[in-house]
């Protein structure tokens, strides 16, 4: 038996070390190798083929997985030459419907797991596939019915099987030692195979694996910013995106720290519990706010990687960042919107609560809390969408939860609006105005509901207020009004103190009307300096104002120069100006209280309201005294107008009659020879004189018109005139000073003007002092600038100013204001006109100047008037007719016409003696007639005649129709008399009776000689 085997030992060995060269030479040569292998199998066992198995294991079970690694092709189909021996044996590995070289399990107590769990060697045996271990889903052909089995060992460790299939069972003996150098050379090869496929498939895994990570790198530089440092922190890597968004180079950052990008925004301990984690291996995520060079701040946000190796620890850090900041702008920029938001809704009155698409509520804001008296946002919101608490208004039935607002929106109704009433124990009941409305996406589905609710509590409670204190004015009387409003207000809103009062913007003063402050404050006219009421009515120069003004506590802090406040200790205050309808603050109706007020929005808005009541009020009140101050104006304009008529008639008269006396004594005086007799003729005149002047002022004053021209008149003159007069009149216990001013500058007013002013205020003065006093007069010259005109009724200019005081009894504030006014008079009946101060305002005012009073009680009284200065006189004066200028009118044929006989008569007496030839007629007939008898040189006519044309028109006629006729118009009336029209109509020379003779023949020669009239009409007749 061992003779018969050692040859074919020896064959075995020689073919063994042939595919050792075969596969030495080239290792891809496998299949080679298994043809040789084969040929061995067939010749030594008789076998058809089989394949080389790797084992692993065992695994849980004691279970053995065995994965094909080789294919030992068959001898039947060696002749054939298939291109591949493993597609050939492939379908019989495989599992069915695979295609796939099987991986599988070799289970406990079957021959393959025998062979592996004993090592036992050799270990043949035929056996069934199920037998061996193997899965019965392989594809096996029909014609293999055995199977045996060889352990491939590497040393003692059994690393593979060999599996040998036929369809006969021999049983030669197989020397051991052949079969183990046959296996042990499988093995070796079979261990090179799978370590080279190892090694290929090593390879190709890490070329794939080196791509996908290059991939995976290149895909992360995009999006990430990353870093790597070492375990201390110091930079070893960064990728192109970390220089870009902290504007630091590679060659800056490598080798620094972090603390280089550090915008300080964090705390240390933020960054001591950042170490903290990754120092002991685990992973850090957050935010992190740096810097980048040019320090502008960046967002990143970060996971920190700390690499571990075993045995090492960590050895480094792999940082990972996204910037993140524009999403942490629009983070802020929504953090701050939706806290402006929310603070909106939190500081609106009205309560606002919403819902989900669902009904369920999920937000109320504090408005809709405290209306329920509920502090938390989900009961609130809870109880509003179930209508908890809510009752119909006038009735104790409450509201079911599908009867609120809310619900009624969720059932289909787009928008639902109710009142009612808030009725929640422990708390006052309220009315309210609840609307809901359902919330719609952009494509108009439902997202949920919001309902508003409006306290409408304090609006019912100010009505009702409004409504009682309405009802208190219009019970009591119409002259109670204003006590009646601040004792109501007071009593329905439960105020401590209440005034109103009218403010007087020039002194800055209110005066309280009506208050229901204590007794020595009730009478109060105080200054608004530094006191809530000037924040009321305004303070001047700042905008906004005047506006109501509340302040509900520390109000003696706020102004403690304000006495009466802190004198009253009051702690709030709420004031509503009273304004006009032209804008400006007529008063003040204030609310004080000695308690410190929780809102006063109530008060406020009721002081408001009855604010805008009184100012209408006080509107009407004093529209009611300037209608009694017009209708008196209108009577005292009546009386003056009847005056006027009275007075011109009378003095049209009285001035016919002092012309005829002085023009017969101009007669009179050319003929007297004895001085005495010519010096009683001259104060007859001057007396005739005195009477046309004092006619004249009548006239003027009757008019209110300006009395004429004057020349420019030395004050001083006159004023010594008329003391030198007064000290003779006055009683001898007045004293009177003058303080004159000797360059006194000249002023436009006729001498009996300023005497008459002397006069009255003289008489005026001596009235007040029955005891005898003193009387100053002083003069002096004035220029007043802009600003010191502005408070005076002057322009800027050259003044004359006189002060004439007196030392007498004065004159209250109550009849200051009307001293000059016409027929005011506090004297007794007979004790004066009324007149005397009225003449002597409207002449100043006359001549353009101004006239003003102050006095004190007890202390006298002073006049200040002053008179715009002229700075050159006027140089024309009245010449007296020479004796050429009588010779000149010789021979002249003139006309008179005058309904007054005896004017007819010393007019004609006059010019007689100045060699003129006269015709005197008494009417505008009579002239006609003598007009067509005689070739007139000179009409002089009366301007009013009996009939019904005026001498005026009927001198212009005369004119149009006889060119060459010169006519000259007189009257008893002065200029002053005419109205505007009249005046213009003046275009004629014009004579004021009476009139001197020296007048009457001078104006004779202008009008002759066509000297021009330069001068205006002089007042008087």
């Amino acid at each position: 038996m061992v003779e018969t085997a050692m040859p074919r030992l020896e064959w075995i060995i020689h073919q063994v070390h042939q595919a050792q060269q075969i596969y030495a030479s080239n290792r891809n040569e496998h299949d080679a190798f298994c043809t040789l292998l084969g040929s061995i199998l067939r010749d030594v066992t008789g076998m058809d083929g089989g394949f080389i198995a790797e084992l692993t294991g065992p695994f849980q079970d004691g279970i053995y997985k065995i994965k094909c690694q080789g294919i030992i092709p068959s001898v039947k189909n060696n002749s054939a030459r298939v291109a591949s021996h493993q597609d050939y044996f492939q379908p019989i590995l495989s599992k069915k419907n695979t295609g796939h070289l099987p991986v599988w399990d070799i289970k406990p107590e079957t021959v393959c797991w025998k062979t592996i769990l004993h090592s036992q060697l050799p270990y043949a045996t035929w056996a069934t596939a199920t037998e061996l271990g193997f899965p019965s889903d392989l594809n096996v052909p029909e014609e293999v019915t055995g199977w045996r089995v060889e352990p491939i060992l590497t040393g003692a460790q059994i690393v593979g099987i060999v599996c040998l299939w036929g369809n006969n069972k021999r049983e030669d003996e197989f020397p051991d030692k052949m079969m183990a150098m046959m296996l042990s050379t499988v093995a070796l090869i079979q261990m090179d195979v799978r370590d080279r496929r190892n090694m290929e498939e090593a390879s190709l895994m890490l070329a794939k694996a080196n791509l996908r990570l290059a991939f995976q790198r290149s895909a992360l530089d995009e999006h990430a910013i990353v870093s790597l440092t070492d375990k201390a922190g110091v930079i070893t890597y960064v990728n192109k995106k970390f220089c870009e968004i902290s504007g630091y180079t590679e060659r800056e950052l490598i080798g620094k720290k972090h603390n280089i990008i550090n915008s300080g925004h964090h705390s240390s301990a933020f960054f001591t519990r950042m170490w903290a984690k990754i120092s002991s291996g685990d992973c850090w995520q957050g935010e992190i706010c740096n810097v980048r060079k040019d320090g502008e701040l960046y967002w990143v946000a970060t996971t920190i990687v700390p690499n571990v190796e075993p045995g090492r620890g960590i050895i480094e850090y792999i940082s990972i960042r996204t910037d993140i900041t524009q999403l942490k702008l629009m983070e802020q920029k929504l953090s701050r919107e939706s806290s402006l938001l929310r603070a909106v809704v939190d500081s609106i009155v009205d309560g606002i609560v919403a819902c989900d698409s669902d009904g369920r509520a999920s937000f109320a804001n504090p408005a809709a809390q405290r209306m329920l008296g509920m502090l938390g946002s989900d009961t609130a919101a809870e109880a509003w969408a179930q209508s908890k608490y809510l009752f119909y208004p006038e009735s104790d039935r409450a509201l079911s939860g599908s009867d609120g607002p809310l619900a009624k929106v969720f059932s289909g109704e787009e928008q639902v609006s109710a009142f009612h009433v808030v009725r929640v124990p422990g708390t006052e009941e309220k009315l309210v105005r609840s609307a809901g409305r359902v919330l719609r996406d952009e494509h108009r589905h439902v997202i949920g509901g919001l309902l508003t609710i409006h306290d409408m509590t304090a609006k019912r409670r100010s009505e009702e207020i409004i409504v009682n204190i309405a009802q208190a004015l219009s019970a009591s009387p119409h002259d109670a009004f204003f006590e009646t409003l601040v004792a109501s207000i007071g009593s329905q809103l439960n105020i401590d103190y209440v005034l109103i009062g009218t403010y007087d913007s020039d002194l800055g003063k209110v005066s309280v009307l009506a208050s229901t402050l204590p007794g020595d404050c009730a009478a109060l006219s105080y200054s608004i300096a530094d006191t809530p009421c000037e924040l009321v009515v305004g303070i001047e120069g700042q905008p906004g104002t005047p506006g109501s003004v509340l302040i509900s506590r520390d109000v003696m802090r706020r102004f403690p120069k304000d006495q009466d406040l802190v004198d009253l200790e009051i702690e709030a205050y709420i004031g509503a100006p009273i304004i006009q309808q032209s804008g400006g603050a007529l008063g003040v109706l204030a609310a004080l209280y000695r308690r410190p007020i929780e809102h006063g929005a109530i008060e406020k808005t009721i002081l408001e309201v009855y604010a805008g009541i009184a100012a209408r009020e006080l509107e009407r009140r004093q529209y009611e005294k300037e209608q009694q101050a017009l209708q008196q104006q209108l009577l005292v304009s009546q009386k003056m107008e009847a005056m006027g008529q009275l007075s011109g008639g009378i003095a049209h008269d009285f001035n016919n009659l002092l012309g005829i006396i002085l023009g017969n004594l101009d007669l009179l005086e050319a003929k007297v020879e004895t001085e005495q007799t010519r010096k009683y003729i001259e104060k007859a005149i001057k007396a005739c004189e005195r009477g046309s002047e004092m006619t004249r002022r009548l006239l003027a004053l009757s008019k209110r018109r300006d009395s004429g021209p004057a020349a420019p008149l030395d004050l001083n003159n006159s004023i010594h005139q008329v003391f030198d007069l007064l000290q003779k009149s006055l009683t001898g216990s007045i004293v009177t000073e003058l303080l004159l001013d000797d360059a006194l500058w000249l002023v436009e007013i006729r001498p009996g003007e300023l005497e008459n002013i002397l006069i009255n205020l003289a008489i005026n003065s001596r009235d007040a002092m029955p005891m005898g006093g003193t009387i100053t007069l002083s003069s002096m010259n004035i220029v007043l600038d802009e600003f010191n005109a502005q408070s005076l009724p002057l322009a800027p200019g050259y003044y004359v100013y006189l002060e004439f005081a007196d030392s007498g009894e004065g004159i209250s504030n109550e009849h200051l204001a009307h001293i000059f006014e016409p027929f005011y008079t506090t004297k007794s009946a007979g004790g004066g006109t009324g007149l005397g101060l009225a003449m002597v305002f409207m002449t100043v005012k006359q001549r353009g100047g101004y006239v003003s009073a102050t006095s004190q009680l007890g202390c006298g009284t002073t006049f200040s008037i002053w008179f715009p200065a002229v700075t050159k006189p006027d140089l024309a004066a009245t010449t007296p007719v020479s004796a050429t200028a009588e010779t000149a009118l010789v021979g002249k044929l003139i006309l008179i016409v005058d309904d007054e006989e005896e004017i007819r008569t010393m007019l004609s007496t006059i010019l007689s003696q100045a060699g003129c030839q006269v015709v005197a007629v008494q009417d505008f007939v009579d002239a006609e007639l003598a007009l067509r008898k005689h070739d007139f040189d000179l009409i002089i006519t009366d301007v009013i005649l009996p009939g019904s044309q005026d001498g005026i028109s009927w001198a212009r006629q005369v004119g149009e129709q006889r060119k060459s006729v010169k006519i000259i118009l007189m009257s008893g009336y002065n200029a002053a008399f005419y109205d505007e029209q009249q005046l213009k109509a003046l275009e004629f020379p014009y004579l004021t009776k009476p009139f001197r003779r020296r007048d009457v023949l001078q104006q004779i020669q202008n009008a002759l000689y066509s000297v021009p009239n330069t001068s205006p009409p002089v007042p008087g007749k």
